[in-house]
């Protein structure tokens, strides 16, 4: 087992689990029609949809109307690749 830098993003206070595109679509401030995003919140980091990269972490949190991405450790099992191969 090793240690890896993931991102997870958080919003009012709670971390995304799961977010999906809803049948919805709205009007942004540059009026320009925007699809709108819907997200599953827990208060703890383990079900935490972990992102591999920054970039990625801070899309998905501008989509959802997120407050930060947040740097966290997670315990990898390095075996498993290996496994699969």
């Amino acid at each position: 087992m090793s240690r890896k830098t993931v991102y997870v993003v958080r919003k009012d206070g709670l971390y995304l689990i799961s977010y999906r595109k809803s049948d919805i679509r709205e009007f942004d401030g540059h009026g320009k029609l925007t699809d709108v995003y819907t997200g599953v919140y827990g208060d703890g980091r383990k079900g935490a949809k972990a992102f591999k990269h920054k970039a990625m972490a801070l899309e998905v949190m501008r989509m959802i109307d997120g407050d930060s991405v947040e740097e966290v450790f997670a315990e990898v099992d390095d075996d498993a690749d290996e496994s699969r191969a």
